[in-house]
This record gives structure tokens, C-alpha cells and sequence, in this order.
């Protein structure tokens, strides 16, 4: 092989690799591109999983009813899970609500459905009476409006229930109602495997926290 000949084959060679290095390069900023553009690391099968699920909880409901009575100085004094459907009866419920109660300074009560997909407010009602009478005897209830101020909020009410028990699982509702002369939250766990646990906390700031952690 004369030297013209040695020369044209190493030309050969350094053009192959130069052209394939060049599409690799192009390969890789591309995949490096789409990367980015879905926001900079790998989703896995699980992570899109769980977006696509994606729902609020039930404290997560009374965050967002508490901030819209905040203007009212409002009280948020539970709430439950519901399966909207039906909920206003319309073509526009979703699929997952959650009704909370709030009192206020006066002793009105409105009830706030939320949207447990986006949490967006799906209704707001003023409800006139019966919502003391649900937790007082009719002869015992208060003639002059709770003193709110020195009560736990159902939220923190939740805190008080998981901090101070093992309970675990979804927090399906939350309801205000009067023990031994005494208010309560009465804060229902719900698990995966349907089993249920309710765990009593006093709704007095000055009391005990936890009365009754229910069973484990």
C-alpha cells in the first residue's frame, strides 16, 4: 500500500467515527432535551400513578374551608368524606366532596362542600339551625353561642389524634358531639384494609388532648 493509498483509508476511518460521534451527540441531546421538558428527571411508572390519582384529604378540605371563612373568623368543627355524586345534583359534581362544618363568632353555621379532586369550593350554605341540637340535647343547647376562641379547630383536633396514638389511615371524618358533659372530636380513621378506628379528643384547649384513643 503506496502512501496516497494509506492516506486515503485513514481519511475513511476518521470520517466514519467523525459522522457517527456527530449522530450520537445528536441522540443524546435530544433525549437530553425531551428530559428537560418533562421537567428534568425520569417519571416513573408509580410517580404518574399517583398524578394521575392525585385527591385531597379531608384535612386538606378543612384547610381550605377555614380559609375561606377566614374573613368571619370561622371555626372549622369537622367534616366527612362523601361521594358526590348527587351532592347538588348535577352533571358537574365530582366524584369525591367533602361537606365541612364551620361555626362562627355568632353562632351561624355554614356548611362548605369542597372538590376532594382540585379543592376548589363546590358550594356554600348557610344552615339556619340544628346543628347544636345534633350535639346538645334539644333542652340542653347553649343559649349563648360557643366560645370558639378557646376551642381546637377539627384540624388540630386531627394532629392531637395522630400525635398522641399509633392511629394511621385515611381520615375519613370528623365530627364535634358532647361526652360527660364535655365537647369532643370524634376523628375516624379508616385503613386499606377497611378496618376502622375513632379516637376521642377533647375540643377544649385546657383539656386532657386524647380521652380515648379507640382500638388499635
Amino acid at each position: 500500500m503506496n502512501r496516497h493509498e494509506l492516506l486515503a483509508v485513514v481519511s475513511a476511518v476518521m470520517l466514519f467515527f467523525g459522522v457517527f460521534g456527530v449522530t450520537a451527540f445528536t441522540s443524546a441531546a435530544t433525549a437530553s432535551t425531551a428530559l428537560t421538558a418533562t421537567g428534568g428527571s425520569p417519571v416513573s411508572v408509580q410517580d404518574e400513578g399517583d398524578a394521575q390519582n392525585d385527591t385531597i384529604s379531608l384535612p386538606e378540605a378543612m384547610e381550605v374551608a377555614a380559609n375561606e371563612t377566614a374573613d368571619r373568623n370561622g371555626t372549622v368543627v369537622g367534616g366527612e368524606r362523601v361521594q358526590a355524586g348527587g351532592l347538588l345534583a348535577s352533571d358537574t359534581d365530582p366524584e369525591l366532596a367533602y361537606t365541612v362544618n364551620v361555626l362562627f363568632p355568632d353562632g351561624t353555621h355554614v356548611q362548605i362542600a369542597v372538590n376532594g379532586t382540585n379543592g376548589s369550593v363546590v358550594s356554600s350554605e348557610e344552615q339556619n339551625e340544628g346543628f347544636l341540637e345534633n350535639i346538645f340535647d334539644e333542652t340542653d343547647v347553649p343559649n349563648q353561642p360557643l366560645n370558639l376562641s378557646a376551642m381546637h379547630d377539627a384540624t388540630e383536633a386531627v394532629a392531637l389524634a395522630r400525635n398522641e396514638t399509633d392511629a394511621n389511615g385515611t381520615v375519613t371524618a370528623v365530627n364535634l358531639d358532647q361526652r360527660n358533659d364535655g365537647l369532643v372530636y370524634e376523628v375516624e380513621f379508616t385503613r386499606a384494609d377497611d378496618g376502622r378506628r375513632t379516637v376521642i379528643v377533647a375540643a377544649m384547649k385546657d383539656g386532657e388532648g386524647v380521652l380515648d384513643p379507640g382500638e388499635g
